[in-house]
């Protein structure tokens, strides 16, 4: 399965300390504490992937360069292997960490994931994704 879309943009009150952060998700369940893996672009710590491997489990992640938004993001699952990719201009892909083995079950959900960076909802993340999209691959074991 592979996910892609360009120029992910988003904005925010630049004094929040938080994280705010735009890309696309892959997860096993709608559950908050799900195995998934995105790629996600970030105002402070540039593109992310970032993953749970077990549900319930804190989350992990790896980060790539600082950039500018607009910027092409792309996420990869080939059997239980998930890569995440990043692009300036959507030709040219930079693998952004290493890919990452999470055991999901075949039927996954695919999404955009936005968020401000808080969990009490006082601040907010405007984002924008265009030319999204969603190719299915033949899955193979691994």
């Amino acid at each position: 399965m592979e996910v892609e879309w360009s120029k992910v943009c988003f904005s925010t009150d630049r004094w929040n300390l938080l994280d705010p952060k735009a890309g696309v998700m892959m997860r096993e369940t709608l559950t908050e504490n799900s195995r998934n893996t995105s790629v996600l672009l970030s105002s402070s710590t540039g593109v992310n992937l970032v993953w749970r491997d077990v549900a319930g489990r804190r989350g992990a992640s790896s980060s790539r360069n600082q950039i500018n938004v607009p910027y092409w993001v792309k996420l990869i699952r080939s059997a239980n292997i998930f890569t995440g990719y990043m692009s300036g201009d959507g030709n040219t892909w930079t693998q952004v960490g290493s890919p990452v083995k999470i055991y999901m079950t075949d039927k996954i959900y695919i999404g955009l994931a936005v968020t401000a960076g808080n969990r009490d909802g006082s601040r907010l993340n405007t984002s924008s994704f265009d030319n999204v999209t969603i190719r299915r691959q033949p899955m193979v074991s691994q």
